[in-house]
Parts: C-alpha cells; sequence; structure tokens
C-alpha cells in the first residue's frame, strides 16, 4: 500500500492552484493545539470545474475517490452543497474529507482563513473561532472536546 503523507496531499492541491481551507483536527494541530487526527478535513466552493480538479488532483497522487456515484452529480453543484466526499488510498485509509460549500460561503471561509507556509505554498487554515463555530455545530463529543482544547489554547496565548 503507498504511503501518502498530509504534505504531498497539501502541496498537489496548493500546486494546481486550487482554493481550498483545511478545518477540524488537522487544523487545529496546524494552529499549534495537540490534536491527534488520522485524516485531514477541508472545504472548497461548490463549482463544477473545481470539484473535477480536486478529484484529478489527488487521483494523480494515488488517492480514489470513496463515492463511483458521486461523480453523476458533478455537473450539478448545487446539488451538492453542504455534502462531504472522501478519498482514500488504494485498498487503504480514508485519508482526505473534503466539503463541498456553496460559493458565498466558502469565499466567505476563504476570507477569515489564516495563512501558513507549507512546504512551497501558502495554505489556508480556518481561523480558531470557524473551527470552535464549526465544531459546535456539529456537536459530537468529540468535536465538543475540541471546543474545550480551543478555548483553553485561547486562554493560554
Amino acid at each position: 500500500m503507498k504511503q501518502i503523507h498530509w504534505g504531498e496531499v497539501l502541496n498537489s492541491l496548493a500546486g494546481s492552484g486550487m482554493e481550498f481551507v483545511i478545518i477540524g483536527g488537522a487544523a487545529l494541530s496546524l494552529h499549534g493545539i495537540s490534536r491527534t487526527t488520522l485524516d485531514i478535513d477541508i472545504r472548497i466552493s461548490a463549482k463544477e470545474g473545481i470539484i473535477r480538479k480536486l478529484i484529478s488532483t489527488l487521483s494523480d497522487i494515488g488517492l480514489k475517490l470513496d463515492s463511483d456515484d458521486f461523480s453523476l452529480l458533478i455537473d450539478k453543484p448545487e446539488l451538492l452543497y453542504g455534502q462531504c466526499i472522501s478519498f482514500s488510498v488504494q485498498d487503504g485509509p480514508q485519508i482526505v474529507d473534503v466539503f463541498l460549500d456553496n460559493p458565498s460561503d466558502f469565499s466567505h471561509l476563504l476570507k477569515s482563513s489564516v495563512k501558513m507556509r507549507i512546504g512551497n505554498y501558502d495554505i489556508r487554515l480556518a481561523s480558531l473561532d470557524n473551527i470552535r463555530k464549526m465544531k459546535i455545530e456539529t456537536g459530537r463529543p468529540i468535536d465538543l472536546a475540541d471546543v474545550a482544547l480551543i478555548d483553553e489554547f485561547k486562554n493560554i496565548k
């Protein structure tokens, strides 16, 4: 099974010129909060060209889209707002979850994100305030634990 690392995924996406924002546990780690996670969660604007570029870019590094049925909807991106698609290593674990935003919501998230240099590229991370808001909206126990980590981190800073 081919090993694919976060840096390879992020640099491939950034190198393609695609706009994306890292959210979730990976974003918390990159902000400096001690949090383990096995995958990278990102948000993109649900536009046909962007979705096609995403699939092509991740396929080029050896990841596969988990749902073949998804490709039937690419030309109807408005039906995909709020949906999530996942990419896995061939015969291996999921390593990228992609949340598809309507363009105006994504634009707002992108504008409020922070820049971080990873490898050769500037990568966008959701702000801690936006991550906190997303975690509260999701409301799973792990997300509420992340809210506590964010609050503690902000108090220490």
